[in-house]
């Protein structure tokens, strides 16, 4: 970004905190208005101090006179820097005043390392007229050589500027019989970022199709909203923050970590462009998460620049299982900017869930084994709806099917507060095996989990009691007959 782009955005920030011709840069310390906050990313030097750039006059401190100066005669006004000091020692120009027939000089301090100045207020004696109260001096503290500025810091507490009128330049010192006085904040310290991620209503996936979203088909599908923008702060060269010159410059890497088998091939994973449109990330060999680099801000349009605010959307490949889970987001410093901030961990953000409700039987025997088990599926809400079964073996192989494709079954949909009849687990095999001719159980156990088209899915986030998960949801049992076939055990 050139800095052509950095005037604009300090310019457009201006307008929004409330139009060109009422933000004022300059600090009125007889109201506690107009102070500005440095960003608090800057690295402050604590042993030798830190300047500070006084740039478009947010440094300033305004106050009024309080009490008459006659004319021909003086008055010494105070100013005690808390926080801050003085870093290149000060003189008559770091001081001007609305009354045109006032002149000022330095009677004391205001020299490199004070906290404090005494500037002496003269009136004119072929004035036209008294100095008034209502007359005001304004600090502002500039190198002659540009806006630099003439105070530094050694740490970044917050700072006030206090300012007392003395009738002479003893009170001033000894701080004995003030005639006036006031109080501001000076300026404080702020982070220059504003990242957040919002979790959004995102559609469910369809638990009788899980390769489509309900409504949407394969998407695209939002799953979060993110904010990558700057706030209201200032470099200490006292410009306004540009998250892309000073936080992350282009070739910032973003990724959003999370399952990604069901986005890849046909399917994407995208964050807005600046135009609106999508930008694809790129998901990583393993699936767990996408990326993306932000370029350089060009007149062109569809490019992923920041600042950046939109949704983090997929689209499914429509024949893989979207997978149910959560995504966070992060993004990380390439090195180049102003501040170095490193890695930016948004946390969660977002999570994509099944449709209806979910259970599972953990522990299937292994079929035509020494025992017999059977399984039975039941909707305890008043909501008839379609049901899918899932099959698992050992290695975390897995297969999917409608109830119905059960040997004995004879629908996938299960009727409000409806069951099964006693189902045996070969024939959840075999329909496992007609749906994937590869799927092997290679001698060990199952697993089997069913989704409902119906209530509350209480395994969404784990946080539901098996008592809470039965008010309206699917729920799965297995039975084990003994090898008499004169007792069984209920496994789940």
């Amino acid at each position: 970004m050139n800095m052509s782009k950095r005037v604009l955005t300090s310019a457009i920030a201006m307008v929004l905190a409330g139009g060109m011709g009422s933000v004022s840069a300059t600090v009125l310390m007889d109201t506690n208005t107009g102070s500005i906050n440095f960003a608090s990313e800057a690295t402050i030097d604590a042993v030798n101090g830190t300047d500070l750039a006084n740039q478009g006059s947010i440094l300033d401190a305004q106050v009024e006179v309080g009490f008459s100066i006659g004319k021909g005669t003086s008055k010494y006004a105070r100013f005690t820097f808390n926080g801050p000091l003085v870093g290149t020692a000060l003189d008559a120009g770091d001081f001007t005043g609305s009354n045109v027939d006032a002149s000022f000089s330095i009677s004391n301090g205001g020299q490199v390392g004070d906290d404090y100045v005494i500037v002496e207020i003269s009136i004119d004696a072929g004035a036209a007229a008294d100095g008034q109260q209502t007359d005001t001096i304004t600090f502002q503290p500039v190198d002659a050589a540009g806006p630099v500025g003439k105070m530094e810091v050694r740490s970044q507490a917050t700072a006030t500027i206090d300012y007392v009128l003395y009738e002479t330049a003893v009170d001033a010192v000894n701080e004995t019989n003030p005639l006036a006085s006031a109080s501001a904040t000076w300026f404080g310290w702020t982070s220059g970022l504003n990242l957040s991620c919002t979790n959004v209503v995102s559609e469910r996936i369809d638990v009788t199709d899980p390769t489509q979203f309900l409504n949407v088909g394969a998407g695209p599908n939002s799953v979060f909203s993110v904010n990558l923008t700057h706030a209201t702060a200032y470099t200490l060269d006292g410009a306004l923050v540009d998250i892309e010159v000073d936080y992350f410059t282009a070739g910032t890497v973003i990724t959003v970590t999370g399952d990604m088998t069901a986005f890849g091939g046909g399917g994407d994973a995208t964050l807005p462009n600046d135009d609106g449109s999508a930008a694809s990330m790129t998901i990583a060999a393993d699936e767990q998460s996408a990326t993306i680099a932000t370029i350089a801000d060009t007149v062109g349009v569809g490019e992923l620049i920041l600042p950046m605010s939109g949704d983090f959307e997929v689209t499914a490949d429509g024949t893989t299982e979207i997978p149910a889970g959560s995504y966070s987001l992060s993004l990380v410093d390439d090195g180049d900017a102003t501040f170095d901030v490193g890695t930016k961990d948004l946390g969660t953000c977002g999570n994509l869930q099944y449709s209806g409700s979910t259970d599972r039987l953990d522990f299937a025997l292994t079929p035509d084994g020494v025992f017999r088990q059977f399984v039975r599926v039941t909707n305890p809400s008043n909501t008839s709806g379609d049901v899918t079964v899932t099959v698992y073996n050992d290695s975390g192989d897995s297969t999917s099917f409608n109830l119905g494709d059960i040997a004995g079954v004879a629908s996938s949909t299960l009727g409000s507060n409806a069951s099964t009849g006693m189902i045996n687990i070969n024939d959840v095999y075999a329909a496992a095996q007609a749906a994937d001719a590869t799927f092997d159980h290679n001698g060990g156990k199952l697993r089997v989990l069913v989704r409902g088209e119906f209530g509350d899915d209480a395994v969404d986030n784990n946080d539901e009691t098996v008592v809470g998960r039965r008010d309206d949801g699917i729920y799965i049992q297995g039975v084990t007959v003994s090898r008499d076939n004169n007792a069984f055990f209920q496994t789940k």
